[in-house]
């Protein structure tokens, strides 16, 4: 089980930084049959007419001054960054934790409430926390096919190593190990006081944004005084496009009972017209019947 480590804040990352370049070749280690190791991040120490190696402290961005150096032990976990915005050069944020969450990473060195821890690890690598006593938090890469370069103490390149290279091919692991970068930040040290939390996923070297980019000024209306402003103008363009289709059907029923009218009118029989002389002409006897023979005309009752 991983144990919680004595809380070192080395300062604050605020800023880009920029390994050493000797920080990406690792170290080489013990190599078998079956398995093979290198450190990363690591430098030589001559004790006891033998070399050990520890971490180099040129791989690690700038530490507050009078802060202690590292242990001369391997991949021991330095400490933490505090206020840390921006992972360094050629690291990814490999994994995350809000301070009271279950979830996330088991850092060595826990973030509080309200903190958010990321770890920052080399391209490649991923998160891993080893057991025993150390209990330390390492970035790590597993390899079984490829060819990279290593150095190993005790020769003259600096700091005392010599370059070699080593194939994984075959049966044998390799195992990478490289320091984890671990920086913690509050939503107070975020510009503009974002509460933004980071990615979990390692497809880029920063941390949350750093630029100085401004927030947009508000332009004086809420979102929803402003959707109430859309809605209203949208409801009264209804109803006016309705009164308008209103006042076209209400004349056109009006001029058709008009027409309906005067259509009634006009059939009536007018004084002088050919139409009420023709309806006369029809209600008068016809005068000029002609009677058969031996036919006497009979005398027509009024009324």
């Amino acid at each position: 089980m991983a144990t919680t480590a004595t809380r070192t804040v080395l300062g604050p990352l605020t800023t880009f930084f920029t390994p050493d370049p000797t920080c990406v070749t690792p170290m080489a280690g013990s190599c078998d049959q079956t398995l093979c190791h290198a450190w990363a991040g690591q430098t030589c120490h001559l004790s006891s007419d033998s070399f050990t190696v520890f971490d180099q402290t040129a791989c690690w961005p700038p530490v507050t001054k009078g802060v202690d150096m590292p242990a001369i032990e391997a991949l021991n976990g330095w400490g933490l960054y505090s206020p840390g915005l921006s992972c360094p050069d050629g690291h990814v944020r490999a994994c995350t934790k809000t301070g009271g969450d279950v979830e996330g990473f088991a850092f060595q060195f826990p973030p509080t409430a309200g903190e958010t821890a990321v770890g920052c690890c080399p391209s490649s690598y991923a998160c891993s926390r080893a057991g025993g006593p150390r209990s330390a938090q390492t970035c790590m890469r597993i390899m079984t096919k490829a060819s990279y370069p290593v150095v190993s103490c005790g020769g003259t390149i600096s700091p005392g190593t010599t370059a070699a290279s080593r194939t994984a091919s075959g049966a044998t692991f390799h195992v990478l190990v490289a320091p984890m970068i671990q920086m913690n930040w509050q939503a107070s040290d975020l510009p503009g006081a974002a509460t933004t939390t980071p990615s979990q996923s390692a497809t880029t070297g920063t941390g949350p944004t750093t630029g100085t980019t401004e927030a947009p000024a508000p332009s004086g209306l809420s979102t929803g005084a402003e959707v109430g402003i859309g809605v209203g103008a949208a409801v009264a363009g209804l109803l006016l496009l309705g009164g308008a289709v209103y006042l076209i059907l209400s004349r056109r029923r009006r001029s058709r009972g008009q027409n309906e009218t005067t259509g009634v009118a006009g059939d009536q029989p007018k004084t002088g017209d050919g139409g009420g002389q023709q309806q006369q002409q029809q209600q008068q006897p016809n005068r000029n019947i002609v009677y058969e023979m031996g036919q006497t005309p009979r005398a027509h009752e009024l009324g």
